[in-house]
């Protein structure tokens, strides 16, 4: 197998796929790396089709069971809640990085590489205003990885993506149109992240068909289950200026 890693990267699911780059760091850095990566179920559809991991597991209590019997080389720590931090602790490895707990249960990291990682979350200053790091280079850092610009791994699997184009033909997106995806919707635990829903009207009512370089631009409203109310209230605000595509799709079909 080479040298054997673990990835513990649970949620959130944008915050897993923007975690793909360090496969490619790990490959540089180790001669045929076996990568195994633990996740939640809804990151889990979206990096089923990533070749580049050799073994995928959904966390839960099978999973965990199976990971702690074994002996890894490199577990990498990248969650900061405790399921995931009391996994990566359990694990057997000659080598951790990233976020662990403490004795006394509290937020603690493995290496001093992942001290500027723990800084960010306790640092509303470093965090909003100074840090000038991308995300994939903090956990490049925090694995003693050079970062070079690697990026996302997203592969879509063809029947997702049939389904996608299914959806816009249902809605009368054509393709000589510029469709203009507007997601409304935004992670609860900042709140200020998502913008107030008339901005999102008054957006709709600019872009819905100016003409760019002889094609017209459609507006496609975007959203999950928590945004199936909003989008209503943003197509009416926008007199009707977007195509509503639903809020009932999978995270890959999405």
């Amino acid at each position: 197998m080479g040298t054997r890693v673990l990835i513990i990267k649970l949620a959130a699911t944008g915050d897993v796929i923007r975690t793909t780059p360090l496969i490619y760091g790990l490959k540089r850095e180790y001669e045929n790396p076996h990568i195994t990566w633990v996740t939640d179920s809804s990151a889990y559809q979206l990096l089923k089709t990533n070749l580049e991991i050799d073994k995928l597991l959904i966390f839960n209590l099978e999973s965990v069971l199976y990971l702690t019997v074994q002996e890894f080389d490199l577990v990498i720590s990248l969650d900061k809640e405790p399921r995931a931090l009391g996994l990566s602790g359990d694990v057997k490895a000659k080598r951790k990085v990233g976020f662990c707990l403490s004795k006394f249960g509290t937020l603690d990291i493995y290496n001093e590489e992942s001290e500027y990682a723990l800084r960010l979350g306790i640092d509303d200053s470093l965090k909003f205003y100074d840090n000038k790091k991308s995300y994939p280079k903090i956990i490049f850092e925090m694995c003693g990885l050079e970062y070079n610009g690697e990026r996302y791994y997203l592969d879509i699997d063809p029947d997702d993506l049939d389904y996608a184009k299914g959806v816009f033909d249902e809605n009368g997106i054509v393709g000589n149109e510029i469709v203009v995806g507007i997601n409304s919707g935004a992670g609860p635990v900042f709140a200020n992240k998502a913008w107030k829903e008339e901005g999102f009207a008054k957006l709709i009512e600019r872009l819905n068909g100016v003409d760019v370089d002889d094609r017209k631009i459609k507006v496609a409203l975007l959203g999950g289950k928590d945004e199936r109310e909003k989008n209503k209230r943003i197509y009416k605000a926008s007199g009707g200026g977007a195509v509503d595509i639903g809020c009932g799709h999978s995270v890959p079909q999405f």
